[in-house]
């Protein structure tokens, strides 16, 4: 069986054909990705707005569920600790770290609080 490679060398006209004739359609799939997840994202955030029942019974007609079968709400869920703690541990000297590691949140979190 002839085995005919594809010329993707720069120089030639065969070859500029071939690259820019594949990026366009890469181009043209990526455009079509970002269109259809926005449209479903959109759709999600609609159904999830309209209420608890409603969010459900839009998972349920298309079939989905989030990995862990929650159906959770969008976004990460807020970390909730003593922020009085924090900022007394924060007086008594302690770093940001310590602070973390005690209460059981992220650096970031805590580093934001201080700052507010």
């Amino acid at each position: 069986m002839p085995q005919q490679g594809l010329d993707t060398d720069k120089n030639s006209a065969i070859g500029r054909f071939l690259l820019q004739t594949l990026g366009a359609v890469a181009e043209l799939e990526r455009s079509f990705i970002v269109e259809r997840t926005s449209a479903g994202y959109g759709a999600y955030r609609e159904a999830h707005a309209a209420g608890e029942a409603a969010f459900h019974s839009f998972l349920a007609r298309r079939g989905r569920h989030s990995k862990s079968g929650k159906d959770l709400a969008i976004g990460r869920p807020r970390r909730i600790f003593d922020r009085s703690k924090a900022h007394k541990l924060r007086a008594e000297g302690k770093s940001v770290r310590q602070i973390a590691e005690q209460l059981g949140v992220g650096r970031g979190t805590i580093e934001r609080l201080l700052k507010s």
